[in-house]
């Protein structure tokens, strides 16, 4: 029972403080209900007293406004007056001098009337010519007190005066009272206020239908830039996969293989192309490898006796290769009849690493490397002998006094065979070389030799280094000299010419040229394989071209796009909600604004920068010179400076606007002399910038002097309290909407910043 009890007190307990906190909470909603109904009636009041303060002052504008115009009227009516009664005086003087003329010219007509008359006496007549005598005096002196009387008339005040024009605008600008009898405010004259902008040439903000249509345009442009977008993104990737699978043209470094018929015509291998020369080393013709049937001809080469050209091929396009990647096989190749065909007997899997014709019989020598034999076959390709044999990495096959010669593969040596049928491929000798010559010690591997003039052009290297060199030995194969060759390194490829010996580096366009003693002559440049490498190398470099080009492009484009759909999609949803009006006349606001003034050292703080901006910019570019800088460099820091020079010009030369504040509303006045009034939430404000619908005023920074800052905060600063603080895409839009001087400077500084990223990526791009 006492536990129940205490539960039971416990429950009242807690129920009268539910009920206290229920009472309190209550008394506290109806107390703060009262406070906002207070608040709200006070505030409705306020609204209701600014109303009629408002509709007070606007008829206090307009009685005023009345009272100038009748003072004009009335003005204007005195001048007329005045006027008239000026032109009534100056009518009565001139009667009056009329009169006082007419009396002098008519006195000598009466007195010559008066002379014919034959009733008069003599002593009359005496008198009467008396007083003619007596007469032009008395004229002049009429004549003279008639002048005195019409200049005294009309130098009478206001007699003679024309009444001033009045001139009337739309804007009511009241003007000093000449007359001197007005007071108060008309008649003294209204003064100019600092920041002041130009009445007459504002225009106002009007809702027009481009306007209206303003996010419908948006979506439409936000559409074309996402299809431009993806258009640009499947051109990029089109482009790179043609990277990837496009082969660009082989670069023409010099002559793959070189071969002298016995006319004594020169035939150059490059690029699948034969370059056929006379023996004077004119140029013929090109004859096309891939025209000359289903076999491509490589090195090595060589002419048999019949005018055929025998040379390694491979097979056409189309064809199956084999499996083993080695030297392909031997074809026979027709110049005159354009045609190649493999030897139709030779043994399938036959690698031909070299191979000399035998002039006697026609027969061919084959060094199958891989296969590690030597074979003699027919021209069409039948096996007349074979022997096992194994060659050098790179084997040479020579004939001399019918014995077999070949590069050894133990060392510094010529190995020495027999190819007669009873002893094919026995080796009879071992030729050691021991040329005499500085650094020969180390070329211990004979890449090369041949026969020519009576004694043996030798290339000897060092297969660990490739280091080679050119050594000639007599027909003992006793050393002579040292040949000085064109290169120090592999590959070095000897030819026989007629009485000369070439020399083929396989990197050079020009063939080293030697006679039979060793003496260096002239070198052999053949201008058909200079235009063959001229022709590859434009070629490579144009597809290059196109390809970084269509990827740069893409990718600008690409940058474009998805820019111009990101600012489309914040016009849109700027511009959807927004509902805008049309800017009221400025007529009746004329006295009562209160304008901001710029400060005085905007101009001047602009200027400084300007020089400093290009004071640094001719250090930087004399620096740059001084340390060396190529072209692309100089180019992109000039386009990097140019950029903030831009910019300052741009907004010095740009008017900041105007900033003009009444009780309730504020007036902006945008760079091109644009202008609205707003109040309450129509003020938009961000940081810096204020915001009117279209018109957009930057108040200044640091960096961009405006207005100054105490009148910012007496005048605009309780006016912008009660606008809405938009976020920075509103501002962006709308900075780019009103083509700002800022936005036009910002967007200087991007192009340049780019143009100067574009010169320094050329070189590596292009």
């Amino acid at each position: 029972k006492e536990k129940r009890r205490r539960e039971e007190e416990q429950a009242r307990q807690q129920a009268r403080e539910r009920a206290a906190r229920e009472a309190a909470g209550q008394a506290e909603r109806e107390r703060q209900a009262a406070a906002r109904a207070a608040r709200e009636a006070a505030e409705r009041e306020r609204e209701k007293a600014r109303l009629e303060r408002r509709k007070a002052e606007r008829e206090r504008a307009r009685a005023e406004r009345e009272r100038k115009r009748a003072e004009v009227e009335r003005q204007k009516a005195e001048r007329d007056a005045q006027a008239r009664a000026a032109r009534r005086r100056d009518a009565a003087a001139g009667a009056a001098l009329g009169k006082v003329l007419d009396e002098v010219t008519q006195s000598p007509a009466q007195q010559t009337s008066r002379a014919k008359s034959p009733r008069k006496s003599a002593p009359k007549r005496q008198a009467t010519s008396k007083a003619a005598r007596r007469e032009p005096a008395q004229r002049s002196a009429l004549e003279e007190q008639a002048i005195q009387r019409g200049a005294a008339e009309l130098a009478r005040p206001g007699s003679a005066r024309t009444a001033p024009g009045s001139v009337r605008t739309r804007l009511d600008v009241p003007q000093r009272d000449r007359t001197g009898g007005g007071t108060g405010s008309a008649a003294r004259a209204r003064r100019r206020q600092a920041g002041e902008p130009n009445f007459y040439a504002l225009k106002a903000f009007r809702v027009t239908d481009e306007i209206r249509q303003r996010p419908a345009q948006a979506r439409r442009t936000q559409r074309t830039a996402v299809t431009i977008l993806l258009v640009a993104l499947l051109g990029i990737a089109g482009l790179v996969l043609t990277a990837q699978y496009w082969q660009p043209p082989a670069q023409v470094k010099g002559a793959e293989a070189i071969a002298v018929d016995a006319g004594g015509d020169l035939y150059l291998l490059a690029a699948n192309r034969l370059l056929h020369h006379d023996r004077a080393g004119v140029a013929v013709t090109t004859i096309d490898s891939d025209a000359l049937g289903a076999h491509v001809p490589g090195p090595p080469l060589a002419f048999v006796a019949d005018g055929a050209l025998l040379a390694s091929g491979s097979a056409a396009a189309g064809q199956v290769a084999a499996e083993d990647s080695g030297t392909a096989t031997l074809v026979r190749c027709e110049l005159a009849a354009a045609g190649c065909t493999p030897l139709p007997s030779l043994p399938a899997g036959t690698r031909v690493s070299d191979f000399r014709p035998q002039p006697i019989d026609g027969s061919i020598f084959i060094a199958d490397r891989n296969a590690g034999a030597l074979l003699q076959v027919t021209a069409e390709g039948e096996v007349i002998a074979r022997a096992p044999l194994q060659f050098a990495a790179n084997p040479v096959l020579n004939l001399d006094s019918g014995l077999l010669l070949t590069n050894s593969r133990e060392g510094a040596a010529i190995s020495v065979y027999r190819y007669d049928r009873q002893a094919f491929g026995q080796q009879l000798d071992e030729i050691l070389l021991l040329p005499a010559a500085k650094g020969a010690a180390e070329h211990t591997a004979v890449a090369d030799f041949l026969d020519a003039g009576g004694s043996w052009w030798v290339v000897m290297y060092n297969p660990r280094s490739r280091d080679a060199g050119i050594y000639r030995f007599d027909s003992q194969w006793n050393y002579i000299d040292t040949i000085e060759a064109p290169a120090r390194r592999l590959p070095l490829d000897l030819v026989k010419w007629g009485d000369r010996v070439l020399v083929n580096t396989g990197s050079d366009l020009s063939l080293a040229r030697y006679n039979l003693q060793g003496a260096p002559e002239a070198p052999f440049s053949s201008t058909l394989l200079t235009e063959l490498a001229t022709r590859h190398e434009q070629q490579a470099r144009i597809g290059g071209l196109a390809l970084r080009g269509g990827l740069v492009a893409a990718s600008l484009l690409a940058v474009l796009a998805l820019g111009l759909a990101y600012l489309s999609r914040l016009r849109r949803l700027v511009y959807r909600l927004q509902r805008e009006r049309g800017a009221q006349p400025i007529d009746e606001f004329t006295d009562s604004l209160e304008w901001v003034p710029h400060r005085p050292d905007r101009a001047s703080a602009l200027g400084r920068r300007i020089a400093a901006c290009a004071v640094l910019l001719i250090a930087a570019c004399l620096l740059a010179v001084g340390v060396g800088a190529s072209t692309s460099q100089l180019a992109a820091l000039l386009l990097f400076g140019a950029g903030p020079l831009s910019a300052l010009v741009i907004l010095q030369r740009k008017s900041p606007g105007h900033i003009g504040a009444t009780d309730e509303q504020l007036l902006l006045v945008d760079h091109k002399d644009l202008y609205h009034f707003g109040a309450g939430a129509e003020i938009q404000y961000r940081g810096n910038f204020l915001l009117l619908y279209d018109v957009v005023v930057h108040c200044g920074s640091r960096l961009s002097p405006g207005f100054t800052v105490s009148s910012l905060n007496t005048h605009v600063a309780p006016l912008v309290r009660g606008g809405v603080r938009v976020d920075r895409a509103t501002v962006v839009v709308k900075l780019l909407q009103s083509r700002h001087p800022l936005a036009m400077a910002v967007i200087a500084l991007v192009l340049c910043a780019s143009a100067a990223a574009f010169a320094l990526a050329t070189p590596l791009l292009f």
